[in-house]
């Protein structure tokens, strides 16, 4: 429990691996200032204490608190330290798409293939490396047809995937046309999750409509915007509202309720929520020209 923590910190004020520790717990527990705080105080320390996992947990966590300058400064540390840490390599790509540096983001996800040709353990699953490359597709070329085949492949190693990944997919079916194969893809998703569903943290979050919403995103792209209203309901209870912030904001995007998507997005920011693709992807096209958004935008320091 966080008393034990506390109770460590307070017997042991001085030790490096006792702060880490507990900002890496504090951060499992989504409290991410208390987080910072362990996590600055175990690298002033020991400089070298945060590396490798440790790194990729508090170079994370910089980034979901906004903080990208000092975010790349550990990325770059990280990376002169082992230029061939597959989280490292991984992780500074993702920093890069983030935040629109494109000419960054391809030299790193180039090196990342080079050095990790068959995947990060060698057995062929390049379902990591193949999203980083579909995202930087999607936000730099918004080429959907190649961003499609290397989702595909990723998903088809990875099997079952959340909410976040479905409404990408179904997103990239929707620009391409290709309604029908986007639903039988998204039927093929249900199916592997199904045993994940019935896990009673997935039942707490009701997992079982992410199928719902990447349905109507696919027929939300062709004008179809059947079951708005009842889906907007159901990801609104009293007990499931703060697990679908995300859901919410893209439902009312594509509806067209561009207010409403800012009111999801403003409270994503204020909880550190702020979705990865917000700087560039096309989906965010039609809140560009609202003054609140580029305010956001500048609050998340992008």
């Amino acid at each position: 429990s966080k008393d034990y923590l506390e109770k460590a910190i307070e017997l042991d004020p001085l030790s490096p691996q006792v702060n880490l520790s507990a900002g890496i717990i504090y951060n499992d527990y989504g409290e991410h200032k208390r987080a910072l705080e362990l996590f600055d105080k175990a690298f002033d320390l020991d400089p070298y204490i945060v590396y490798g996992s440790a790194n990729y947990a508090y170079t994370s966590l910089l980034e979901k608190m906004y903080q990208w300058e000092r975010a790349e400064k550990s990325w770059q540390y990280a990376y002169q330290t082992d230029s061939t840490f597959f989280g490292t390599l991984w992780g500074i790509t993702l920093h890069h798409i983030k935040r629109g540096n494109f000419e960054q983001a391809q030299i790193f996800v180039d090196k990342l293939f080079k050095q990790y040709p068959k995947g990060p353990i060698g057995n062929g699953d390049m379902s990591d490396q193949n999203l980083l490359k579909g995202y930087l597709l999607v936000g730099r070329d918004r080429d959907y047809d190649s961003a499609l085949k290397l989702y595909s492949s990723a998903l088809n190693q990875r099997g079952c995937v959340g909410a976040g990944t479905i409404m990408d997919l179904m997103y990239i079916y929707g620009k391409l046309g290709l309604f029908d194969e986007g639903l039988v893809h998204l039927n093929k998703i249900s199916d592997l999750c199904k045993d994940q569903i019935e896990e009673e943290i997935y039942k707490k979050r009701q997992r079982h409509l992410d199928y719902s919403v990447g349905e109507f995103v696919l027929n939300s792209m062709k004008g179809d915007l059947t079951n708005y209203s009842a889906l907007l309901d159901s990801l609104s209870t009293k007990n499931n509202y703060k697990f679908h912030r995300w859901e919410r904001m893209m439902l009312k995007l594509l509806n067209g309720d561009n207010s409403g998507a800012l009111d999801e997005l403003e409270s994503m920011c204020d909880s550190y929520q702020i979705p990865f693709n917000i700087k560039s992807f096309e989906i965010f096209d039609p809140l560009r020209s609202e003054p609140r958004f580029n305010d956001l935008l500048k609050k998340v320091n992008l």
